[in-house]
Order: C-alpha cells, then sequence, then structure tokens
C-alpha cells in the first residue's frame, strides 16, 4: 500500500493516506508487453510495429509517483534520509536482480557460444548492474538486457532523494531539458525504444529517457495528491489506454513515441490513480496478483525466452511452432515469477526490512 505523509510548504505534499489498486493492474499489463517485445524480437520474429517498448517508460514514470507518495514528505521533512531511503530501495530491488542475474548466468552458459569467464563476468556485471558487455562489444546487460532500467531506475531514485524537498519547477526543468534531448535524438532518426542499453552511446541517452517521464511522475503525484479528484472510475480504463499506446501507435515513429510519453503515459498513470477500489472480487483478486508478479516477470522473463529463441532457431521451427514456443516461454516465465514472488521476493524483502528496522532503532539515541 502507498500513504502520504507530512506536508511542507511548496513541495506539493499533504496529509492522505490512500491505495493505488489501478496501478497494480497497469504494472503487469506493461510487464506481459515487454514479454511480448521480446518473444516478438528473440522467437516469433514477426515483425511487430508498435511500441510496447514504451511499457519500460511508463514503469519509469509509474516510479516518479510512488516513490515521491511513499516517502516523498518523509525525505522532504528529513525524517527519512537519503542513504535511509537508497537502502529500502536496494531491499525492494536487489532480491529479484539476485534471481535474474542466477538465472540468466545459468542460461547464457547452457546456451552461448563464448566462454565461461566471458558469460561468468557478464553475470557478475548484471548482478552489480554494471553494463559489462560493452566490454565484449556487445549490448549494456546480454544475459539479461531489462536490468537498465532497473540500473537507471536506483539512478533516479538516487536523484529524487536529493530533490524530494523541491519545489515544481525544478521537476518541471528536468522534464522540459530531458524533453529537448530526446527531441533532438529524435530528429536523428533514433527512437526512443534502443535508448539506455545498445551502445555507450545510447547507453548514456539512457539519462534523459528516465528522467522525463519519471519527473512528469513525480509532479503528477504531487498535483493528485493537492486536488479533490472526482468520482473514481473504473481500472479498466486505464488498462485499456494503456495497451492501446503500447500495441496501436506505430513503433517507427520517433516523435509519436516521445509524444506519448509526455503525454500519454503520465494520462495513464493519473487515470490509474483515480480508478477505484474493487472490493474483495475476483477482478481485485486478478488485479494484486498482477502487481505482485510484474516484477518478478519482468526481472526473469527474458533468460527464458532468450533459450526458447535458441531452441527455435535450433530446431528450425516454422510460423506455428515459434508462436506455440512463444506462449510456452511466456507462461513459463509467469509461472516462475508466482513462485519466486511467494517463496523468494516476498520473504526476502521482509526479512530485509526487519533488520533495517532493527538497524535504525540501534542508531537512534535514546
Amino acid at each position: 500500500m502507498l500513504h502520504r505523509g507530512i506536508n511542507r510548504a511548496g513541495t506539493g505534499y499533504i496529509v492522505a493516506r490512500q491505495a493505488f489498486e489501478g496501478l497494480d493492474g497497469l504494472r503487469g499489463v506493461a510487464a506481459l508487453s515487454v514479454g511480448v517485445l521480446h518473444v516478438d524480437g528473440l522467437i516469433l520474429h514477426a515483425g511487430f510495429n508498435c511500441m510496447t517498448f514504451l511499457a519500460v517508460d511508463f514503469f519509469f514514470c509509474l516510479s516518479g509517483f510512488v516513490l515521491s507518495h511513499a516517502y516523498g514528505a518523509r525525505l522532504a521533512e528529513g525524517t527519512l534520509r537519503p542513504g535511509a531511503f537508497f537502502v529500502l530501495r536496494i531491499c525492494r530491488l536487489y532480491p529479484m536482480i539476485l534471481a535474474g542475474a542466477v538465472l540468466a548466468v545459468a542460461v547464457g552458459l547452457a546456451m552461448r557460444p563464448a566462454p565461461a569467464h566471458e558469460t561468468l563476468t557478464m553475470g557478475l556485471g548484471t548482478l552489480l548492474l554494471l553494463p559489462a558487455g560493452f566490454a565484449f562489444g556487445d549490448i549494456a546487460f546480454p544475459l539479461n538486457n531489462v536490468f537498465w532500467s532497473l540500473l537507471f531506475e536506483l539512478g533516479a531514485g538516487v536523484i529524487f532523494a536529493v530533490l524530494a524537498s523541491s519545489r515544481d519547477r525544478v521537476w518541471v526543468m528536468i522534464a522540459a531539458a530531458s524533453a529537448v534531448i530526446l527531441m533532438i535524438v529524435a530528429a536523428k532518426g533514433v527512437g526512443p525504444g534502443v535508448l539506455g542499453f545498445g551502445n555507450p552511446v545510447l547507453f548514456l541517452f539512457g539519462v534523459p529517457r528516465v528522467l522525463l517521464p519519471f519527473a512528469l511522475g513525480v509532479l503528477v503525484e504531487r498535483r493528485f495528491a493537492a486536488s479533490q479528484p472526482s468520482r473514481a472510475m473504473s481500472p479498466l480504463l486505464p488498462a485499456l489506454l494503456l495497451v492501446l499506446v503500447l500495441f496501436c501507435i506505430p513503433g517507427d515513429r520517433q516523435f509519436a513515441a516521445l509524444i506519448a510519453t509526455m503525454i500519454a503515459v503520465p494520462l495513464v498513470v493519473w487515470l490509474g490513480a483515480r480508478t477505484a477500489q474493487t472490493g474483495a472480487g475476483r477482478l481485485s483478486a486478478l488485479i494484486r496478483h498482477f502487481g505482485a508478479v510484474s516484477y518478478p516477470f519482468y526481472a526473469v522473463h527474458l533468460p527464458l525466452v532468450l533459450l526458447a529463441g535458441a531452441i527455435a532457431t535450433s530446431a528450425e521451427l516454422g510460423i506455428g511452432g515459434r508462436w506455440a514456443l512463444s506462449a510456452a516461454a511466456l507462461t513459463a516465465a509467469w509461472l516462475l515469477s508466482v513462485w519466486l514472488e511467494q517463496r523468494w521476493d516476498r520473504p526476502v524483502r521482509a526479512s530485509l526490512a526487519r533488520r533495517v528496522s532493527a538497524n535504525q532503532a540501534l542508531a537512534t539515541p535514546a
């Protein structure tokens, strides 16, 4: 559950306590969209011309909203120090980073023709969120390339912790500067879908790619907290809008992708925050399930898709076999993610939270 804390004049933070069930469902939609992107590129080779890559930009925007809502007031007031906040982010993200890195190394050793020491070096880079692939002339994280976004996610969190008490205009300036840089990049014919991992230069342009939606997410949350929303809507509406953005806009239109990032993505987050709580029915259970499993799925699905792609190539499967293998890979990744969420991610995070709380208590003067 996400909660708002104490007011600080000029920062947009006000007292409130609210859960955002609709955002959980959107996490699942976005995670599955990334899975579809990868099975198309690695197994189907159908050339889907859509903007499923914007699911990552949606995650960045959602992260800005969530971090602002959950931690903004405490960081602004000084009751939560930036160092302690970063420890909390490590505890939240690293259990699944470890799981995803271990799976990636196992799959890499099984299928990559490269020497084992090269795969192990890349695996260490994956675990430490270092783009070791560049040292071997490859992409940033060849074994599990979704980890580039987790590296930038942690970086955005550091910036947020430092600027949590800043007024809205600081975040507007960050968003505007990032948008200008991305417009220049788009004018050169480079779409946002390859920024952050393709090569060392594109890796650097991951900075404005994450900061634009992240800053917009912070601003959306501040405006949401300060407003009095009208009647809540069905959670199906923002989910439908997100699907339309990800699957119905041609993916080779760079400026369309940038406009979607600046307008449609924060709108989806705003609408998702305004959705009604669905109670204890099947829809609510499904939404909670999607929200809980989305991050484990995001962290572990790509190694399984890579393995399935290698099998499809070696077996010279036709289009029917590739569709069946794609469905099997996504299903296996989802089932593994359910198991990891219940048996690994949740209990490990709970244990880490208890240790952090105990250490903070010991460090607090009596």
